[in-house]
């Protein structure tokens, strides 16, 4: 019953991304616990998950979001994914696609999401209606209302599932595979209401890959290039890796696309974190080591986005 007068309470409140003009001079954007839902990733997660040699049998902490970084992890082999989100409606786009992924074919999972004509039709979900919590029916009510398609964030940027950067979208293969390992254990996936500086608090375990998406280009937004990065790799990467990384443990703490800014801040990572140049008083861990893993970017052809990765090396 919590769970359903919170939903009810977040939707009545539901706070589209308006910002004070604090935030607009800082280039801050916040984010709340009743923001609008994102439903796909951009990313090409599984293009640089597959430059990681930790992700089989591993555990996985990972933002949460549209869900896609924990479904991507599981295809790669992941045994656990937790995941957290500072906004509590997330939550519900995640059991929604674990629910339906689980119980319907992939045919039906691609008309109610992307046809046109029946965006989201309740009358494709309705053998599963009962499977659903009471707070998802809440949710998924609200957006057959006048302006309820205001609940998502923004529009996809592909409309063909071909051209989805999801895997399980855009290869019913994949689906089929992520609907087998979901059905033989349900509780491979699990969601924290949660914001990224209090994950050390919240979470106990030692996590094999740790994915933050794109979360550092929101961290100090209003630093230059370099010292965000600093401040990042000391308020948020040091600590994760102490207390929430195994001994080889790995974290992707940021998705770049390809921007007129890209080569800028890849030549700043390089010369920071790799070569270690402009240490200043920075010290930076013997134990942690970067990458950066270019992957084909799934939005511009021909062009290249990149993750940007640190490993832990502790005997």
């Amino acid at each position: 019953m919590f769970d359903v007068i919170k939903t009810f309470y977040a939707l009545k409140t539901l706070h589209r991304n308006k910002h004070t003009p604090t935030e607009i001079k800082s280039g801050a954007r916040v984010f709340k616990w009743n923001n609008p839902v994102y439903l796909f990733s951009n990313e090409n997660i599984s293009g640089y998950l597959q430059g990681l040699d930790n992700m089989r049998d591993g555990r996985v902490l990972a933002v949460g979001a549209s869900g896609d970084h924990a479904l991507e992890s599981l295809l790669m082999g992941a045994r656990h994914v937790d995941t957290f989100d500072i906004n509590y409606l997330q939550r519900h786009v995640l059991e929604l696609k674990t629910k339906m992924i689980s119980h319907l074919p992939h045919a039906d999972f691609v008309e109610y999401f992307l046809a046109d004509d029946q965006k989201m039709n309740q009358q494709i979900i309705r053998p599963i209606w009962r499977k659903l919590s009471p707070a998802l029916r809440l949710f998924l009510r609200s957006i057959q209302r006048p302006n309820g398609m205001e609940i998502f964030s923004h529009s996809l940027d592909w409309r063909d599932a071909n051209a989805s950067p999801v895997r399980y979208v855009s290869d019913a293969g994949a689906y089929n595979e992520l609907q087998s390992i979901l059905r033989h254990n349900s509780t491979q996936v699990t969601f924290h209401e949660n914001d990224l500086l209090h994950v050390p608090a919240v979470f106990h375990e030692k996590y094999d890959v740790i994915l933050l998406s794109n979360i550092f280009s929101y961290y100090a937004p209003a630093q230059m290039p370099i010292g965000q990065m600093k401040t990042f790799y000391h308020n948020i990467l040091v600590p994760l890796s102490k207390l929430n990384m195994g001994e080889r443990g790995t974290i992707c703490f940021n998705y770049m696309w390809t921007s007129p800014f890209y080569n800028h801040w890849k030549n700043d990572f390089s010369r920071l974190f790799i070569n270690r140049e402009m240490i200043d008083s920075m010290t930076i861990s013997p134990h942690h080591s970067f990458e950066l893993i270019e992957v084909p970017s799934v939005m511009k052809p021909l062009v290249q986005d990149c993750a940007f990765v640190m490993h832990q090396h502790v005997r």
